[in-house]
């Protein structure tokens, strides 16, 4: 990764950081950190699977 990308994606995340300071009043600790990651992880996968029509969201849609 060349370092322009890296400044930049390093600001992204200190962004990320001040927003949540702001919104929760406090820095998240490890376990925050560790359950949003989680979780971003789980939806990357959801999107995934959807895209390769193993998961049943556009189903679902047809079903409601």
């Amino acid at each position: 990764m060349e370092l322009n990308k890296v400044v930049e994606e390093s600001m992204k995340i200190r962004e990320a950081s001040c927003f949540r300071r702001k919104y929760h009043g406090r820095k998240w600790d490890i376990q925050e950190d560790a359950l949003a990651m989680s979780t971003d992880v789980g939806l990357i996968s959801r999107l995934i699977m959807d895209e390769a029509n193993i998961w049943p969201a556009k189903k679902m849609k047809l079903i409601t």
